[in-house]
C-alpha cells in the first residue's frame, strides 16, 4: 500500500510525495511520463504538516494519524494554521512579537508578483528570494510579472495589502477557477495584457505614495508557464471521476499547479485532473481494471 500526501514543487518541477505503508518515511517521486495504475482502499491518513526550522527553511514532517471527516489530524492542522495566521499578520505584529524562526524567512528579500491564470483571473502574491519561478508554478499561474523587490517580507506585504485595499486586486484565486480556465483558456495574449496592467497600476501606486514602498525596487520581470499552447494543454475534458475513490490508471502528460494533464491507453483524449484530491489516500498500486471514463459530450 502507499500513502499520497500531495504535490510539491521545487527547481527541479513536480513530484509526488508518497510514503509506503511499510516506512515512516516519505519520498518524492517523478509525476511526469509515469503511468499510475491504482485502486483506492478508502483510508484516509494525515498529510503531515511542514515545520520551520531555525534558519528559516520549512522542512516535511511525516505523520501517521489516520483521518475521517478533517484533511490534517488536529495537531498538523493546528501548527500549519498557526504558521500561516503568524505569516499573515507578521507586518502588522511587527518584529518583536514574530517567532524568531519565522523572522529568519521573513528578513530575507521578498518579490511581489502578479500572477494571471487560464480563465482570465488576476491576483497579487508574494515569495521569498530574488530568483526563480517555483511559486509561481506552485499556484498553477499561467502568466505572472514580478513588479517589486522588497528588503523583507513585512515590507511586501504592507504592498500587497494595500494593492488588494485600493486597486481591488485579489489575494487568491480558486481551484475552480484554475481548473475552469484550463479547459477553456483565455488567448495568452489577453492574460498578459490583464497582467501589464495591473503592474502598471501598482507602479503607480506606489509612485503616487513613496512611504508606500520604502527601500523597494520596482520590477517588469515577465514569467510564463511552459506548456502554454502545448498539445498537452490543449482540448481538455474535465476527468470526470474523482482520484480518491475507485480504479484509475493514467499517464501524468505534464503538471500546472497540482493539475494534472492526463492520457489514457486506447484513446486520444485528454483529461485535466486535480491531484490535490490524493492527498491523504491510501491506495493500492498494481494491475486493476479502472473505473469507466464517460466524459460528457457538453465539455468537448
Amino acid at each position: 500500500m502507499r500513502i499520497t500526501l500531495g504535490v510539491e514543487w521545487s527547481q527541479v518541477g513536480p513530484r509526488l510525495r508518497v510514503r509506503d505503508d511499510t516506512s515512516n518515511t516519505s519520498q518524492l517521486v517523478d509525476l511526469i511520463g509515469t503511468t499510475w495504475n491504482y485502486r483506492c482502499t478508502g483510508v484516509r491518513v494525515c498529510p503531515g504538516h511542514h515545520a520551520t526550522r531555525t534558519d528559516g527553511s520549512r522542512e516535511f514532517v511525516d505523520c501517521q494519524a489516520q483521518v475521517t471527516k478533517r484533511t490534517r489530524c488536529e495537531r498538523c492542522s493546528t501548527v500549519e494554521a498557526v504558521f500561516a495566521s503568524n505569516l499573515h499578520r507578521a507586518h502588522k505584529l511587527g518584529r518583536t512579537y514574530v517567532d524568531h524562526r519565522l523572522a529568519e524567512h521573513l528578513d530575507q528579500p521578498h518579490r511581489l508578483y502578479i500572477a494571471g491564470f487560464a480563465d482570465g483571473s488576476i491576483k497579487v502574491g508574494t515569495t521569498a528570494g530574488v530568483s526563480g519561478g517555483v511559486r509561481l508554478a506552485e499556484q498553477a499561474a499561467w502568466v505572472a510579472s514580478y513588479v517589486l523587490l522588497a528588503p523583507d517580507g513585512y515590507v511586501v506585504r504592507d504592498v500587497e495589502d494595500a494593492i488588494t485595499e485600493r486597486l481591488a486586486v485579489a489575494q487568491a484565486v480558486s481551484a475552480h477557477q484554475k481548473r475552469a480556465g484550463m479547459l477553456a483558456p483565455k488567448p495568452t495574449d489577453e492574460v498578459a495584457a490583464l497582467v501589464a496592467s495591473a503592474r502598471t497600476r501598482v507602479h503607480q501606486l506606489i509612485d503616487s505614495e513613496p512611504g508606500l514602498a520604502p527601500r523597494c525596487e520596482t520590477l517588469a520581470d515577465d514569467w510564463y508557464f511552459g506548456g502554454i499552447d502545448t498539445p498537452p494543454w490543449r482540448g481538455l475534458a474535465a476527468y470526470p471521476n474523482r482520484l480518491d475513490s475507485g480504479a484509475h490508471e493514467f499517464t501524468v502528460d505534464d503538471m500546472c499547479g497540482r493539475f494534472a494533464s492526463l492520457v489514457r491507453d486506447g484513446t486520444p483524449d485528454r483529461y485535466v485532473a486535480d491531484l490535490g484530491e490524493l492527498t491523504g489516500v491510501e491506495i493500492q498500486v498494481g494491475e486493476h481494471d479502472p473505473d469507466p471514463v464517460e466524459v460528457q459530450a457538453s465539455l468537448f
